[in-house]
């Protein structure tokens, strides 16, 4: 039904031979359009990170799986669901803006908690991404980074679907680049660590780059 052990062999596998540490890299497994059932199978084989795009369909899953788990926000943030985001959710992966990372950290200061998030770059000029290109983040980084109750955690970035290996390694190691040059901006610098980049298509490329969380869930269920 799923193949999540043959992709984390794969994974640890691929790190090893970059001359990576496995334990460095973590495998959010993108839980979509798959019911709580078959998240259950997986929480039995060891799986504690499981990633969704809608609140909605996610709030059903969270319920049933137990309390170990580990949720992450891939979707676009919707300025009406932070409340129920914030809560739920271990990291926020897409803040694309200035305005969203400000009404966030309103909504966390409201509700006394701090936040992890990360920062979406557009690595890659396509009208349809979401995130800051890499001159505008950087323009606005101390404001963001000045921010109360949130943690941000790193960046994220979405490679284009494309067959063109040269593209996908180029969006991944402009995001590297980025989050080694912001370091010196940020008030933490050891906890601006994580690369999320790498989706089912091209994790493989991702680890090699530098990634340290993958976003996996076509390659795991089979769809």
């Amino acid at each position: 039904m799923h193949r999540y052990a043959a992709i984390k062999q794969t994974i640890t596998k691929h790190a090893l031979a970059c001359k990576r540490d496995p334990q460095e890299i973590s495998l959010v497994v993108a839980s979509k359009m798959q019911p709580p059932a078959v998240l259950l199978q997986l929480y039995a084989q060891g799986v504690r990170h499981f990633g969704e795009s809608r609140l909605q369909s996610a709030l059903p899953k969270i319920e049933a799986l137990p309390n170990d788990c580990k949720w992450h926000f891939f979707g676009s943030v919707q300025s009406n669901k932070i409340g129920n985001i914030i809560k739920n959710f271990c990291l926020v992966h897409a803040i694309d803006s200035l305005k969203l990372a400000e009404q966030i950290s309103m909504r966390s200061q409201m509700q006394g908690i701090v936040t992890p998030i990360l920062l979406q770059v557009k690595t890659y000029d396509e009208d349809n991404k979401h995130g800051l290109n890499c001159q505008t983040w950087q323009d606005i980084l101390p404001l963001v980074d000045k921010l109360p109750n949130l943690e941000i955690m790193g960046l994220m970035t979405m490679a284009p679907k494309t067959n063109d290996a040269k593209i996908i390694r180029k969006c991944f190691q402009t995001l590297y680049i980025c989050r080694e040059n912001w370091r010196i901006y940020m008030k933490n610098p050891q906890q601006f660590h994580h690369l999320s980049m790498g989706m089912s298509q091209d994790y493989l490329i991702a680890i090699e780059e530098g990634a340290t969380i993958l976003r996996i869930g076509s390659a795991i269920f089979g769809m």
